[in-house]
């Protein structure tokens, strides 16, 4: 739990530092109708890094090694079997992997949808390169994630996967920025 407070406040804080900044050198943004998703998506994958924070912690990764299966099955025997039952999205290194595996694939999904829905709006260059920056840092965090869950977490991989959550958190941070209404 306290591996996953500590990431979770650094990146509030990262956010509220970023937003600060770019409130004082970035441009004043133009108002868009990706404002309410921006924020969304950013939600999103705030609450994903923070799974991957309980996966960290309990030294979840160094389990189920295959991917797209987990145990070679999608949904695997044992699932959510913990007592009691509410304590296995936190303690069960089971059902927090696979909780952060689903949250990675939602996320990853809505990050494109984002994307692809952001190209017909009508966008600034700099708002259409922020939804941009998001689509790549999501692809590099797949990428980063499945290569260190097959590495059976290999130091160098798994500090890159959690460097990429804070940079994948900017980007969309960014993004949000960008879109958001102008006042």
């Amino acid at each position: 739990y306290r591996l996953t407070a500590h990431f979770g406040l650094a990146l509030v804080i990262f956010i509220a530092l970023l937003w600060v900044g770019l409130n004082q050198y970035a441009p004043r943004p133009v108002g868009t109708n990706g404002s309410k998703r921006g924020w969304q998506l950013l939600c999103l994958i705030v609450f994903t890094a923070l799974s991957g924070g309980f996966v960290a912690g309990l030294d979840a990764g160094y389990a189920f090694n295959t991917f797209p299966l987990m145990d070679g099955q999608l949904i695997p025997d044992g699932l959510y079997v913990f007592d009691p039952t509410w304590l296995a999205p936190f303690e069960d290194h089971m059902t927090v992997q696979w909780d952060h595996r689903w949250l990675a694939k939602l996320t990853f999904v809505l990050v494109l949808l984002f994307w692809w829905r952001a190209g017909k709006w009508d966008l600034t260059p700099d708002q259409r390169f922020a939804t941009h920056l998001v689509l790549a840092a999501a692809c590099l965090q797949v990428a980063l994630g499945i290569s260190t869950l097959l590495s059976v977490v290999w130091l160098p991989l798994g500090v890159a996967h959690q460097a990429g959550a804070v940079v994948l958190v900017g980007t969309a941070t960014y993004a949000a920025y960008k879109l958001r209404r102008a006042n």
